[in-house]
């Protein structure tokens, strides 16, 4: 019989931000394999405390603080507050430079660094991230809700041309350009 990991996950549950929807879906898979999770549910950008979660998030909310494994998806000048005996970060970054205080924080306060795609960790090691600290986790899909038989949406439009853009209203996701190349 083994002991289930026990994993604290430290960071926005109750947001709008994408950060915290992967937070929410990462901590619920990993409570569906079978792991002892805790919660903390940090307060931060677009924070609602009326936001409606899976009722079993708020379970896990009460639990004590595990210290075994602590994960967060959080922004690294926060990884100081991670009390873990091992710590992992999520990240994801899309320029080219990071910022000089995140890398020390990395370097510093994790033992792994887990970026989505290749490019963020190239980008991670070439910023000064040591490589044997840096691993490549694709997100997963949730075939509950991306499935090859699900009926399409409506998009409210008989237009012939629609374009998506997944991104925040930063300066530097470039939608400026994005709005003025589509209306040109």
């Amino acid at each position: 019989m083994h002991t289930p990991l026990s994993i604290h996950y430290f960071g926005m549950v109750k947001s709008v931000m994408s950060w915290a929807h992967v937070a929410r879906e990462m901590v619920l898979a990993l409570d569906a394999q079978g792991c002892d999770v805790s919660i903390t549910n940090c307060r931060g950008h677009l924070y609602n405390g009326k936001l409606s979660i899976d009722p079993r998030l708020l379970t896990l909310m009460n639990r004590e603080r595990h210290t075994d494994i602590e994960i967060t998806f959080d922004y690294p000048l926060n990884y100081p507050r991670l009390l873990g005996k091992r710590k992992v970060g999520l990240l994801v970054y899309e320029s080219t430079v990071v910022p000089p205080a995140w890398i020390d924080h990395i370097n510093r306060c994790l033992d792994l660094l887990v970026v989505p795609s290749r490019f963020c960790r190239d980008l991670m090691i070439a910023n000064g991230v040591p490589d044997a600290k840096v691993r490549v986790i694709p997100y997963g899909v949730n075939p509950a809700v991306f499935r090859p038989d699900a009926e399409p949406l409506p998009f409210g439009t008989d237009k012939k041309f629609i374009f998506l853009t997944i991104a925040m209203p930063h300066a530097r996701k470039g939608l400026d350009i994005l709005i003025s190349a589509f209306t040109e």
